[in-house]
């Protein structure tokens, strides 16, 4: 049997020849590598060491499934009968509640992703709001963002968004909070233009040549350092002080605010829109081109008014 033609113990689907694939180390059974981390060992697990082992060196081996009239019996409507350990369990689990292999007759549900981040879609995550909701207005990365609306709702005060904190002005105007964007934005360019406008005025009092080193740049530094103007020092601390200051507090934040945003927006919808679905997608999402015009409006916005000074 050709490799393209085998399947995964564990889901069944067809294996081809780009798909990451581990086998058993004991009955030698394929599977797609994040179906065996998930259940954390061989589908067959069970069946190692019986006559029904998965023979790997059999052409077209598969292991032997029960014949459901021998449980028929023992079996309820509302149960089914593993294929692997031969067990009976729940039609409705998505796998064997003894082995942990799939449940081939309810595929669907294991292979599901939740988008909600294990939250029930009806669960409120805001007055009026529920998570199902937020999901279709949030639209990216809604498996982090719902369980920390849900955690807000309930009185949880701060949370930690490392993009929010890394990009403040950039992840605003990213998730379509453009006045909290223009504000982060003009910050920056503010902590910029006193940041770069000491460094430049520093360079240009070491009176450093064209083809200067960096070794003659750290020597003249260091001599000048102790006759620094105490005026360009304060403005290095001044401009690094609010870059770390609107980075930390929009870490801290962040995702309090977005999620104020996005009820806000959700309950206007609802009330006034005629095309709910198309309003939380134009309103609602991430908007990467504001991110990249909000980068290049900061660095160039300051070195255009440093030029100009």
């Amino acid at each position: 049997m050709s490799e393209n033609q085998k399947s995964c113990a564990f889901c069944k689907a067809y294996l081809f020849s780009d798909d990451d694939v581990v086998y058993c180390p004991v009955c030698g059974a394929p599977h797609h590598r994040d179906c065996y981390n998930q259940i954390g060992h061989c589908a067959f697990e069970e069946l190692h060491g019986t006559p029904q082992q998965y023979d790997a060196n059999k052409e077209n081996s598969e292991v032997s499934e029960p014949d459901d009239s021998v449980f028929k019996d023992d079996v309820s409507d509302d149960e089914t009968v593993c294929r692997f350990c031969h067990q009976a369990f729940p039609k409705e689990s998505p796998r064997c509640t003894k082995c942990g292999a799939p449940n081939l007759e309810n595929r669907t549900q294991f292979q599901q992703f939740d988008f909600l981040g294990g939250v029930d879609k009806d669960q409120e995550i805001a007055e009026g709001v529920t998570a199902d909701e937020a999901k279709q207005f949030v639209i990216v990365n809604t498996p982090r963002y719902i369980p920390k609306f849900l955690s807000f709702f309930r009185g949880k005060k701060t949370s930690w968004n490392w993009i929010a904190f890394l990009f403040p002005a950039h992840w605003f105007f990213g998730r379509k909070m453009y006045s909290n964007g223009i504000i982060a934005a003009a910050l920056s360019i503010i902590a910029s233009l006193f940041s770069n406008g000491a460094l430049q005025s520093i360079i240009n009092v070491l009176q450093l040549p064209e083809n200067y080193t960096q070794d003659m740049f750290f020597e003249r530094l260091t001599s000048y350092l102790p006759k620094m103007d105490v005026n360009l020092l304060l403005m290095l601390l001044f401009g690094f002080l609010i870059t770390v200051t609107l980075s930390v507090v929009t870490g801290i934040f962040g995702d309090i605010w977005y999620r104020r945003h996005a009820v806000s927006k959700i309950k206007a919808i609802k009330k006034d829109s005629q095309d709910i679905a198309a309003d939380y997608r134009k309103k609602g999402g991430v908007n990467l081109l504001g991110a990249v015009i909000c980068h290049f409006a900061i660095n160039y916005l300051s070195a255009l008014i440093l030029s100009l000074v």
